[in-house]
């Protein structure tokens, strides 16, 4: 599932002049920034649009204000700046990538570039980019398919985590997700916590799910 190296430029020229005309993003042209996004990488249309619309509601200059996660896909500082290292040749941004993998990111250059984030295009080919290389990922070390929840858990926690997460809830579903995630659990409180009881791993999974729209959790 490689990310194959072009793009559908009709509806790219379509989205860049849509903003040109109107620098308010709609949902319309962030609808078409993430279908354009999709193609290449091979990654499920309605997987993206139903992981923009949980993480942003939609809106690419969403914040959160309890990580540094902004934009239509919420990436942090740290997986967006992985992202156009690695990712950031393929959408024109050359310099951009040179220079993260060169360790030369002076703190002007490095903002620029995090702003990216708000920009509809780029944070739909890097979500679909992150979505590709996250399935690989988790299907080799799990070693069997994943669904679109599992996926999605590899966005929300990274691959690294969603693969702990994914193998406690088989093994220990009952221990607590916010001793396994304590990072995730400070920036997502209302995920692993109800009120002040911490949710369980099979808690945590099945609340996921139903907010993704899919099925209860596999215990």
């Amino acid at each position: 599932m490689a990310v194959r190296r072009h793009w559908d430029f009709a509806l790219l020229a379509v989205i860049v002049a849509a903003v040109a005309i109107d620098p308010v993003v709609t949902r319309v042209q962030v609808t078409l920034a993430i279908r354009a996004a999709s193609t290449p990488a091979q990654v499920d249309f309605s997987y993206l649009m139903r992981t923009a619309k949980l993480e942003s509601s939609l809106n690419p200059k969403a914040r959160a204000r309890t990580s540094s996660a902004e934009g239509l896909f919420q990436f942090i500082d740290q997986t967006w700046l992985e992202l156009v290292g690695r990712h950031g040749d393929q959408l024109g941004l050359h310099g951009y990538a040179r220079a993260i993998r060169q360790g030369e990111l002076s703190p002007p250059l490095r903002a620029r570039i995090l702003d990216l984030r708000n920009d509809p295009k780029a944070a739909a080919f890097m979500a679909a980019a992150y979505a590709a290389q996250n399935r690989r990922k988790l299907e080799t070390e799990l070693g069997r398919d994943i669904d679109d929840v599992e996926q999605y858990l590899a966005h929300f926690l990274g691959p690294s985590g969603a693969v702990k997460f994914l193998n406690t809830l088989q093994t220990s579903p009952g221990a607590s997700a916010a001793d396994l995630m304590p990072a995730a659990a400070r920036a997502n409180h209302g995920v692993f916590f109800a009120g002040d009881r911490p949710h369980t791993v099979s808690e945590v999974y099945t609340l996921i799910s139903q907010r993704f729209g899919q099925r209860e959790a596999r215990i």
